[in-house]
């Protein structure tokens, strides 16, 4: 079969990326134009049919739409105002402050949201002697070290849906990925003998009830989706798959309404938000893509390509360059599992290496806008980041490598 269809497809993908078109267009512009140059009409007819009524798509689509509602209103509701400061109050101890309070504030994925703990970093980050750069390192790095293992990310949900992996067995996998990056962040932005960084910083009495109120909604969506799943999903004649997963996060969004009591201004402010229509678009694209790709039949020719490759080599190289060039992870998932689960057997293991090597290839991104706003706000470049930033990376993506090649796992 033909590469032609495929090699076009993805051409425009990442063409218009360049271009900063919106995400969702370009995964449907590139799906159509692969669907219709391997069979016309037909085809692209035939394939949004199958993949509106797939079981995984209304799934996807479901979840995610309810993920993006739930941090809209977080936004919108106010409870944001103040967390920050308690967190610091919490921590008091400064590694700790410029390490988890960006880390907490990262279970709220809003694009650009690094300017939440970066006024913290910022403070505390000269109580502790760290220079510019260093700061941007630390803002940056541990913000996203949670999106390998927070079940409320809605690329590990595409990335899960896409490969067809459980969400839970692909949060395992990645587990010791965290604790690597963790380590790494440290020994890379923390200088030796920093001012400061055992020191505990004076601040006010915490304020626990707001942290509490601020905490409490996604708290009691992740511990009842973990909960629920092995009781009731795949269990009802649903066309859902992760049952467990819509009931938590609903309950989130009661909470967070109870608890913050939102003007209908703020909910429809959430409920119409731009970002969220892109984000469900994009999730839908993601399905409609993969199976274009599939049509298109041109899955042996991609193996006979790249056969002779080290496969976990092409798991890590492939998404990290992708994420790297297109600044979004998101773009390096939808383009790298339909290439990759033909020639390569998609486990978790396997998805997660791929999902890793994505975030990875994320953070350094020059069109990473948490790097591009950090790097903003404390008035140093991208390049004077990278000093920290690279080596972290790198550094990180070998011990990842080395351990999920050992048999053991």
């Amino acid at each position: 079969m033909s590469l032609l269809a495929p090699i076009v497809g993805f051409t425009v993908l990442v063409v218009l990326l360049v271009l900063r078109i919106p995400i969702w267009i370009v995964i449907f512009l590139s799906a159509l134009v692969m669907a219709f140059m391997a069979g016309g009409i037909e085809l692209v007819s035939r394939i949004l049919i199958e993949t509106s009524l797939n079981k995984s798509t209304i799934d996807l689509v479901v979840i995610t739409f309810l993920i993006v509602f739930f941090v809209n209103l977080y936004k919108e509701s106010g409870l944001l105002e103040g967390l920050g400061n308690e967190l610091v109050k919490l921590f008091r101890k400064p590694v700790l402050v410029v390490t988890l309070t960006p880390a907490i504030l990262g279970f709220l994925p809003i694009p650009g949201g690094a300017l939440m703990s970066a006024p913290i970093v910022d403070v505390v980050g000269d109580s502790m002697g760290l220079r510019r750069n260093r700061k941007l390192f630390f803002n940056v790095w541990f913000r996203h070290i949670i999106f390998l293992v927070y079940p409320l990310s809605t690329t590990i949900i595409i990335a899960s849906g896409l490969a067809g992996v459980d969400l839970w067995s692909l949060i395992v996998w990645q587990t010791p990925a965290v604790f690597i990056m963790i380590v790494v962040g440290i020994l890379m932005g923390l200088p030796k003998g920093s001012r400061g960084g055992e020191k505990s910083l004076k601040t006010e009495s915490l304020n626990a009830g707001l942290l509490i109120r601020g905490l409490m909604p996604i708290i009691v969506s992740i511990i009842l989706a973990v909960i629920l799943s092995p009781l009731i999903d795949n269990v009802f004649p649903l066309p859902i798959e992760r049952l467990s997963m819509i009931i938590g996060v609903l309950i989130g969004i009661i909470i967070l309404i109870v608890l913050s009591n939102p003007s209908a201004e703020n909910l429809l402010k959430a409920l119409i938000s731009g970002m969220l229509v892109e984000i469900v678009l994009a999730a839908y694209g993601a399905m409609f893509l993969k199976d274009a790709f599939n049509a298109c039949g041109a899955s042996d020719a991609i193996g006979g390509l790249v056969g002779d490759m080290n496969p976990t080599l092409l798991l890590a190289i492939l998404p990290f360059i992708l994420a790297f060039i297109t600044g979004s992870p998101l773009s390096s998932i939808v383009l790298s599992i339909p290439l990759l689960q033909p020639i390569i057997s998609m486990d978790a293991r396997e998805t997660s290496i791929t999902y890793i090597s994505a975030l990875l290839g994320y953070i350094p991104s020059p069109l990473h806008l948490c790097y591009i706003y950090s790097a903003s706000y404390f008035e140093t470049t991208l390049t004077k980041g990278y000093r920290y930033m690279l080596p972290a990376t790198i550094l990180t993506m070998i011990i990842v490598l080395g351990i999920y090649t050992i048999p053991i796992f």
